[in-house]
């Protein structure tokens, strides 16, 4: 069971990193358009889907990688809502939640 559910997610990594990676390339080489926070959400999306395909494959157990693909993991969901807060903003919502943000990003990094 436990080594088709790393078949499995490896199957999904594969898929997910080149997507990822591609639309980074793509929105990097568009400076100036789009948003920057954008940028940086798919270019963090792409790290982790790399560093997950290239862990899994290789059986990389370091230290240092572990706490970077849970860094990355771990910021991902506050840029998300930081996304939704701004597309919000764009459209004339008003939205006060700009100080739960800065802590929704400090708890992945404290923890």
């Amino acid at each position: 069971m436990a080594a088709s559910l790393q078949f499995v997610s490896i199957i999904v990594f594969t898929l997910g990193a080149p997507a990822f990676s591609v639309l980074a390339l793509i929105y990097l080489v568009q400076r100036k358009r789009g948003n920057g926070l954008f940028r940086l959400f798919t270019v963090l999306c792409a790290f982790a889907f790399l560093g997950n395909i290239v862990a899994a494959s290789f059986a990389i157990n370091s230290q240092f990688v572990t706490i970077a693909r849970a860094l990355i993991a771990g910021i991902l969901p506050p840029m998300m809502a930081h996304l939704i807060v701004q597309q919000e903003r764009e459209h004339g919502k008003r939205a006060f939640v700009r100080p739960f943000l800065w802590l929704f990003y400090a708890a992945p990094i404290l923890a």
